[in-house]
């Protein structure tokens, strides 16, 4: 089991990295845009990339809710016990 300080250190881990997935999403779509403009129309690497970017940020986010549901569960049996 995990203290309260912990679990509150690993939350915002995983916050603080789905943050920055959700930065390369934006980074990577401005270079999109940039490499449009300047002739560079690579649709497989963009959409690899952004792909890669949105798998990043689903992953984050199935265990912000997965911790979330741990803790939702230990606080209702705690009310129990």
């Amino acid at each position: 089991m995990y203290t309260h300080t912990q679990t509150h250190k690993h939350t915002h881990t995983h916050t603080g990295g789905l943050a920055m997935f959700m930065g390369y999403i934006i980074f990577d779509t401005q270079m999109i845009i940039e490499d449009a403009h300047s002739g560079r129309k690579d649709f497989v690497a963009h959409a690899l990339e952004l792909l890669i970017d949105f798998v990043g940020v689903f992953v984050r986010l199935l265990i912000i809710l997965q911790r979330n549901a741990q803790k939702k569960s230990e606080g209702d049996r705690r009310r129990r016990q």
